[in-house]
């Protein structure tokens, strides 16, 4: 697991929230759907650069998932911005440091 992911389950679960975490928007799908979730926390490049943003469409679509908030959140390796070539630092293009999708419910 991420150091990102970690932080966000550790945040999350100090905040009261049961964390279910998914390694891919597959598995993100069969947690939301099988399962009560108050928010999902998508990584925008999962294991493709847009896979959080198709997962969230997907999302959209399902009448079982599409009234649950959605917070996208990504992060670009520090490292790799700092040997990629100039032009793909300006146009945001680059790895993810390992954040991942997070499904989130309370204890409620």
């Amino acid at each position: 697991m991420s150091t990102c992911s970690t932080f966000n389950r550790i945040t999350l679960e100090a905040a009261g929230f049961d964390v279910l975490a998914a390694e891919n928007g597959d598995a993100a799908m069969r947690i939301a759907t099988s399962r009560h979730v108050d928010v999902a926390v998508l990584d925008v490049m999962m294991t493709t650069p847009t896979e959080g943003f198709h997962l969230a469409r997907a999302m959209r679509q399902d009448d079982r998932t599409k009234t649950i908030p959605l917070l996208m959140l990504t992060s670009v390796n520090a490292e790799y911005e700092a040997q990629a070539p100039r032009s793909a630092s300006r146009t945001g293009t680059g790895t993810t440091s390992g954040c991942r999708s997070i499904a989130s419910s309370t204890n409620r």
